[in-house]
C-alpha cells in the first residue's frame, strides 16, 4: 500500500496550510491514500474514522484493502504496479 500512497499523494496527507490534500482530478479524493469522499465518507464515519486525518485515512484504506484488495485504487494502477 505504500506504493499506492506514493502514486496517489506522494505520501502527503495535508497541504502546506494544514488542510487535507484533495485530488487534482477528483477533488472528492482526500489524504495520503486519496480516499473518495463521495463513495466512502458515510462508511468511514460509520466505522468512527475521519479520513481527513492521517491515522484514520490509513486505517480506512486498510479496511478497503482487506475488503477489496487494491481495486479501489485501480485508476493509479499503472503507477503503483510499476513500483511494486
Amino acid at each position: 500500500m505504500a506504493e499506492v500512497s506514493g502514486c496517489e499523494s506522494q505520501f502527503t496527507q495535508y497541504e502546506t496550510d494544514g488542510t487535507p490534500l484533495k485530488g487534482r482530478i477528483t477533488p472528492a479524493d482526500t489524504g495520503a491514500m486519496q480516499v473518495n469522499k463521495d463513495y466512502h465518507l458515510k462508511s468511514s464515519l460509520n466505522l468512527g474514522l475521519d479520513i481527513d486525518h492521517i491515522d484514520d485515512n490509513l486505517a480506512y484504506s486498510r479496511h478497503l484493502y482487506d475488503k477489496n484488495g487494491l481495486s479501489d485504487w485501480s485508476a493509479s494502477k499503472k503507477c503503483w504496479a510499476y513500483r511494486s
